[in-house]
């Protein structure tokens, strides 16, 4: 169960973040999962807590980038056939500290099996990755593999659409100061940008 592993999370603030996650995911009440996990235990067993914790980026859509990441990961991460589809993401697309470590271990390690007791890169967060691998228990399990490969594809244009909005706010501001060689350098990386979601649905 999910909430066996969220349970023996040492941060409150963190225990909500997933516990969110999985009413998403399951379309349970946020307040009957807080419920259920108080009345599992008076007294649960407190990990040490992760020093990186996941940090949010701005801009609209957060939720949403975090909870593709999400799923997008947990399939690559029980899947080496889903990998292939992590080609064109960067560490920077990936929304928060976690969801960056676990990208980063996937692409440098393609042959993982997927026995977090051999996942030793992913230590420090490697509470995520155990929700992670609940997570694709819970919704993926009984799913054939050709409707994998269309959820992992469309997980991951929606990263990439979140990526490009992000980076095109932040281009924008610099824009409104900017002039000369860094005006054309950042309208190429805006049309870059453009580009690179134009193509998602291609690759």
């Amino acid at each position: 169960m999910l909430l066996t592993v969220v349970k023996q999370l040492g941060d409150q603030v963190e225990q909500d973040h997933y516990l969110q996650q999985i009413s998403q995911a399951s379309g349970i009440g946020i307040d009957a999962l807080r419920d259920k996990l108080s009345a599992s235990s008076n007294d649960p067993v407190r990990l040490k807590q992760v020093k990186d914790q996941p940090k949010p980026i701005d801009g609209v859509g957060t939720k949403d980038w975090q909870k593709a990441s999400d799923a997008l990961l947990c399939l690559a991460l029980m899947l080496p056939s889903i990998r292939a589809y992590l080609g064109v993401l960067s560490i920077d697309m990936m929304p928060s500290q976690d969801s960056k470590k676990v990208l980063e271990f996937l692409k440098s390690n393609p042959a993982f099996d997927g026995d977090m007791k051999s996942a030793k890169p992913l230590k420090e967060t490697i509470n995520y990755a155990k929700v992670l691998s609940l997570q694709f228990e819970e919704l993926y399990g009984d799913v054939d593999t050709l409707e994998l490969q269309f959820e992992a594809a469309r997980q991951r244009a929606k990263i990439l659409s979140h990526f490009v909005k992000q980076s095109k706010k932040t281009l924008s501001e610099e824009l409104k100061n900017a002039s000369g060689k860094k005006e054309q350098a950042l309208l190429k990386r805006s049309a870059e940008l453009d580009k690179l979601l134009n193509s998602a649905k291609d690759i």
